[in-house]
């Protein structure tokens, strides 16, 4: 496993976000097919789509877990992102610190 591969797959290798991974980020979220399940705002811009990686990124920092990069473990083909958000759960109040889905 590399530093940044955080896990694996008989069919997947999951590693966390870097920077140099906007390209792939913007491919992801720059899809309105994609973001219209998973944002409220619908379409993201470029800069909006930095912004959410950056968050991504910062996320694994201070949380330790995020919507890691995925790739085929076949032929490292981009696929998407999956993994874990912190969730802190307080009895009356909102179900998510994050605010939304995402």
């Amino acid at each position: 496993m590399t530093e940044t591969e955080r896990f694996r797959t008989e069919r997947l290798v999951a590693r966390s976000w870097q920077i140099e991974d906007l390209p792939l980020a913007i491919e992801l979220w720059g899809d309105p097919a994609v973001t219209e399940l998973i944002d409220s705002r619908g379409k993201l811009s470029d800069t909006q789509v930095e912004e959410k990686l950056r968050a991504e990124i910062e996320r694994e920092r201070s949380h330790g877990v995020q919507y890691w990069a995925l790739f085929d473990h076949r032929n490292g083909e981009f696929v998407g992102c999956g993994g874990l958000r912190s969730w802190l759960y307080t009895p009356g109040e909102a179900n998510s610190q994050w605010g939304s889905i995402s």
